[in-house]
Order: structure tokens, then sequence, then C-alpha cells
């Protein structure tokens, strides 16, 4: 269905609560004052937000651009903005019984100074039940929905895009002995864009899954997985007065894995091989391996490193070509400063090529682009008080590309406060 009706409610009531958030901020802060305490007995919890952003290149403009050029792009020669943004949260963790009940809700309101187009109110949701019959018998119930904006990093666009997800899940567990479970599940997911000049990008999956783990008496894990994805795409691209339905199928076989070699190491991650089966454009279908593996060292207790190896396809849809291959390699170093002041790291570098050419015709990129993308970024986190949280944040970015105008740079600078009582 085009519009579900829990989406049509966030659009309806947006503005109410693009209000609510504005008017909660001075609310909470003349609270921070007080004795606050969490609600139910430390297991639901009301937080209020705000924040400043710059950010340098809002719509990912090339640095090979002029200003004219640049002007004529997105309507003004200065390409950054200063976007602030103020919102409220709702959390809870209630235990019942043998079960576990957990919700999170996050609304926000994004305004640009200069591209105030851009405005909109976003946010995402989370209800879960964490169920065990017996002793034998466990697993999640899961509902999501998220609001935000689409990102500008192949968004060749200065309009406001605001895509709309919803997820379910069901994902029930087996203990057949002391050390060995069996794993099933099922889910489903769409996405919806608010621009209609995109909407054929919306999109309907449905998934299964099905596995086996081992635990050990230490609580290490490694275990074997197979799942399969139908997506589909309800609105049809025409081209040359014929449907283009990129109706697909992913099916991946994988092991994953959790497991700590010692007090200060731990790896984990999943790897298989994938393979994705188009029902009319063959000339699409991808097989391979994917997947990603984590090493998280922690020298001290005040330090800790995780570095990341990532291989997928997916993540970046275009008609001109087949799929669309990354490599990410990344390190996230965090160190606690003090008792109240924490500093965070990233480092990370993308390999992005758009592989194959399905020999429709189609130019709106070219089927051998090939970019690289690099990320660095800095942080200082605040906890003032037990209730009162502040982070600063800078990160850099640039991406380089095969393509004309395909590259950019980017900086951003974020100052945040978050209340929670």
């Amino acid at each position: 269905m085009r519009n579900p009706l829990s989406l049509r409610i966030f659009r309806r009531y947006a503005p109410t609560w693009r209000q609510f958030a504005m008017a909660a901020i001075p609310v909470t802060l003349q609270l921070a004052a007080q004795n606050v305490s969490a609600l139910g007995s430390d297991t639901v919890f009301i937080s209020g937000n705000g924040g400043i952003t710059y950010d340098s290149n809002v719509f990912r403009v090339s640095s090979d651009l002029t200003p004219q050029q640049v002007e004529g792009f997105i309507g003004n020669s200065n390409k950054g903005d200063i976007i602030y943004n103020a919102g409220v949260g709702l959390s809870a963790d209630v235990p019942y019984s043998r079960q576990r009940f957990q919700a999170n809700l996050n609304v926000n309101d994004y305004r640009y100074s200069r591209f105030s187009n851009l405005d909109y109110v976003g946010g995402s949701g989370r209800a879960a039940w964490l169920w065990q019959v017996g002793d034998d018998w466990s697993g999640d119930v899961v509902y999501g929905l998220s609001r935000s904006l689409q990102s500008f990093n192949y968004f060749a666009s200065t309009q406001r895009n605001v895509i709309d997800r919803q997820y379910f899940s069901f994902d029930p567990r087996y203990r057949i002995a002391p050390n060995w479970e069996l794993q099933a599940g099922v889910n489903y997911s769409t996405v919806r864009n608010g621009l209609q000049s995109a909407d054929i990008n919306d999109f309907n999956q449905f998934g299964w899954d099905l596995g086996t783990r081992y635990i050990t008496p230490s609580g290490n894990s490694v275990g074997v997985r197979v799942q399969s994805w139908s997506v589909r795409f309800p609105n049809i691209f025409p081209f040359q007065g014929a449907p283009f339905d990129n109706a697909y199928r992913d099916t991946r076989a994988s092991t994953f894995f959790d497991w700590k070699f010692s007090g200060a190491s731990t790896i984990d991650g999943s790897v298989g091989y994938k393979e994705r089966r188009h029902e009319n454009l063959p000339q699409r279908d991808f097989q391979g391996m994917t997947g990603s593996v984590g090493w998280t060292w922690t020298p001290s207790g005040k330090s800790s490193v995780r570095f990341v190896a990532a291989r997928d396809i997916g993540g970046l849809e275009d008609i001109a070509v087949t799929y669309v291959r990354t490599y990410t390699l990344s390190a996230k170093p965090t160190y606690q400063l003090t008792g109240k002041v924490g500093l965070n790291g990233l480092a990370q570098y993308q390999d992005i090529h758009f592989l194959g050419n399905p020999g429709f015709g189609i130019t709106t990129t070219a089927s051998d682009r090939h970019d690289k993308l690099g990320t660095l970024g800095a942080g200082l986190s605040y906890q003032a008080t037990r209730t009162l949280l502040f982070g600063l944040n800078y990160s850099w970015s640039q991406r380089t590309s095969n393509v004309q105008f395909g590259d950019f740079k980017d900086q951003l600078i974020s100052l945040t406060g978050q209340l929670t009582f």
C-alpha cells in the first residue's frame, strides 16, 4: 500500500510533533536544576535534545565546478549551511516475569538557515518484545519505523526527498541442547520516497532465515545460517515504452561468529556466499563472497579500538548498472579521558565500484564508475551531570571519482546537548 496508516499518521501530526519538540527543550532544561529521576523505577526515560551543525557542502557539489556553475545548480554560490535541530525522546525497558518489553521513540525537527526547502521533521521508533517460554523457547518480535532526509552523496538534486521506512521481524530460537540452539526468522520491510520523481526506488522486501548456533560455556558462539530476501518495486519505471521491473531475490549462506580470545580481544562478524537473481533482468545478476569481520581491542579499561573490514553489494541503486560493489575498511578508537569526558574517532575508507552494463542505453551513470571515499572524524562527549550530556563532533570527507564532477569534499561540525530524566 502506497501510504501505510502509521506513515500517514507520521505525516499528519508532523507539525504537532515539531511544536512539541520545540516546547519540550526549555521545559526539560528547567527540570535539570531539580532532582530529576527516571520514571517507573529506572525503566522509562524521557529526554530532550538540541543541536547545531555546520555542513560545508550540503549537496556534495564537486570542487571542479566554478562559483557560477554552483549557483546555477543549487541557487546559491555558498555550498554550506547551518542546521538547527530540536527534539524529544522516550525510551522504556520493562521486565515482566520472564518477558521484557522495550520501546523507544525519537522525534526531531531540522531547520536549515540557507536551504530552508530542506526543513523536515524526522525521527525513529522501535518496539520489541523479548519473549521466553519455558527454558528452551525464546525470541524477539520487533517493529520499527523511521523518517530521514535522503543523503546527497549519490542524489544529484537540490530537492528534499524524505524517506519513510518500516520494519517487522519475528525471530524464534529453540535450545536443543545446553550449548546448541536452532534459529529461524521472518521479516518484512518497506521503503517509501516522499519525492515523486524518486518513488521508482520504493520497494517491499520479505525475507526469511534458518540457522543453528553453538555457544561455549564461556559465552563465545559460532553458527551457520541460510537467508533469502525477495524485493519488489511497486512503481515500475517505464523505459522505451516497456515496463522496467527490477525485482530480484537474494540468497546467502554464511557463517557467523562472536568470539572473545582474551580479556582484551574480541572478533565478530559474518562471512558467506551471496547470489542475486533478477526475475526479468539477468544482466544484473551477481554471485560472490560478501560479509564483514570486526575486531575489538581493549588494551585498558579506558581505551578501545574497533576495526572492521567488509565487502558487500547494494546500498546504491542505479538503473544504468547491474550492481554496486563496496569494500569498507574502518577504525573507531575511543578513550575515556576522565569520569566525565570521553573521546572518540573514526577513520574509514570505501572503494565503490559500479559494475556491469545491462545494455539498455541508459546513461544516467557510467557503468564503469569507480569512486573512493575517505572519512576522518573526531568527537568529544561531556557528561555534565547524571542527566545532562553534551557532544562536540567533527568529520571530514573526500570522494574521488573517475567520472566528471563525481568528486566532492565536505566538513561537518556539530554541537549537541541531551537531557534525560
